[in-house]
């Protein structure tokens, strides 16, 4: 069979399949600097080092400390890494006092520059400088777009959390029960809030320094709500089967970047609707019947699903075949200039993914690596009274906008898309946190239409057994 253009690129760079579409990912989505950081520390060992004895609460403190309360052990690593290369001539001590270790360290920034010349020799990129390039960083701080990275770079490493459980159980493609690794920072992240409010300070300070349960509910830093998660290892650990290397992920980030990459275009316009009795399961008994008309359900996997209103489903799906098609055309003509519809679409892209970040629960992120090259800015929508310590603030980059029109943070309000940069401009309505992942832990309910995402005529599933097919 012939490999497509995605597989050539693939079957030459020095990773995983996995890691080089994470790779390719972050090309395309223009969070080039901390993807190639994530893919070297993720090809090679942990960078942790966890002792025995007395040190082993230090070690974990360490963790807890680059991990702060984001959800994510992908965020940590990249904290880690970018204190490692800010401490210059220190950084043994720095390694040391961190619980790092130096050799591990060291053949990471070996890694990043060997991942930096395969891709210049597939002229995937051009720059010499690409770490610190503007274009290709654009999106580099902009920690909700390098979550989308994360997703399209994992999958099938997706995990559906079910309901209430706190991330206790977690379906995911091949297990209906899994766990968090114990190293995982979020496990330490689900305590009560002022537990985790001490666990956020910095080793040594005073655990009394640590905002209440009622500070941190007045605050607004209460649990975060999470549907997904993104994972790169299921491990056996005992007798359970547990994630590791896990970030917490927007259910909106999950339908646009999951799965195969191979898409009809015509999919989204005709949508093959067909009534099915749905193996997730459908409403409870004390949900309205009249939910039951409104809604749809669309398959991006055959265990994957998300329940919402027609119209929305079928914007975000064209959303979603958009940014598949930029990202094989990428693929494609690796050295074509951007154009500014390239620009709009990212723009666009960016906006939704901070919005939906937000209404997690999660506080805006706002120490990535500040390179030489201009700081993307959040969109005006995000509150920045809110989060008056983040660097976030002012307006997104022209193009179109994902505009709110009112309602409070969490509630199901509309707002517009606009296509621009091409003379003309369309709108349609969508209404963010109007639809869900369907419950594959409830008893088998009513049947609901079924919206089928299904594949295109070249292209392959999202995988199985840990593998993807290009």
């Amino acid at each position: 069979q012939e490999l497509t253009d995605l597989g050539r690129i693939v079957a030459q760079l020095p990773v995983d399949p996995q890691l080089a579409r994470l790779l390719l990912f972050g090309v395309t989505l223009k969070c080039f600097n901390p993807i190639v950081t994530l893919v070297a520390a993720l090809s090679h060992r942990d960078p942790f080092i966890l002792p025995t004895g007395e040190e082993r609460s230090q070690a974990l403190a360490v963790r807890d400390e680059f991990g702060k309360n984001d959800m994510s052990d992908h965020l940590m690593l990249l904290r880690a890494f970018d204190a490692y290369s800010a401490a210059g001539q220190k950084q043994w001590q720095f390694c040391r006092k961190k619980f790092l270790s130096p050799n591990t360290m060291k053949m990471i920034v070996g890694i990043r520059r060997q991942l930096l010349s395969e891709l210049r020799r597939l002229r995937i990129v051009t720059s010499l400088s690409a770490f610190k390039d503007a274009s290709l960083n654009r999106y580099s701080n902009c920690w909700p777009v390098v979550q989308a990275a994360i997703v399209a770079g994992c999958y099938p490493g997706i995990g559906m959390v079910k309901p209430g459980s706190r991330l206790r159980k977690i379906r995911t493609q091949t297990e209906t029960n899994a766990m968090l690794h114990p190293g995982c920072v979020i496990k330490r992240q689900l305590m009560a809030p002022s537990r985790r409010a001490a666990s956020a300070l910095p080793p040594g300070q005073d655990p009394s320094m640590a905002m209440t349960d009622a500070e941190m509910a007045n605050a607004n830093l209460a649990e975060p709500s999470v549907a997904f998660v993104a994972y790169q290892e299921l491990a056996k650990l005992e007798d359970c089967l547990t994630l590791r290397t896990v970030t917490a992920i927007p259910s909106v980030t999950v339908l646009l970047f999951a799965g195969s990459t191979k898409l009809d275009d015509k999919l989204v316009d005709t949508f093959d609707v067909y009534e099915n009795s749905s193996d997730y399961g459908g409403n409870s008994d004390d949900e309205a019947d009249e939910e039951e008309e409104e809604h749809r359900v669309v398959e991006i996997d055959s265990w994957l699903a998300f329940k919402g209103k027609f119209l929305d489903l079928q914007l975000l799906l064209k959303l979603r075949v958009k940014i598949l098609a930029h990202f094989l055309r990428i693929m494609q003509q690796p050295s074509r200039n951007e154009t500014p519809e390239d620009s709009a679409l990212l723009a666009l892209l960016a906006e939704l993914l901070v919005s939906e970040h937000r209404k997690m629960g999660l506080a805006p992120v706002d120490d990535l690596p500040s390179l030489d090259y201009p700081q993307y800015c959040q969109p005006q929508y995000y509150n920045a009274a809110e989060h008056p310590a983040s660097g976030y603030g002012g307006q997104s980059s022209a193009g179109p906008s994902w505009r709110s029109r009112g309602g409070r943070p969490g509630m199901n309000h509309s707002a517009s898309w606009s296509t621009g940069g091409s003379g003309h401009s369309s709108s349609s309505s969508y209404s963010p946190g109007s639809f869900r992942p369907m419950r594959p832990y409830s008893s088998r309910g009513r049947g609901y239409s079924t919206t089928t995402f299904r594949r295109g005529s070249r292209g392959g599933g999202g995988g199985g057994g840990g593998q993807n097919n290009y």
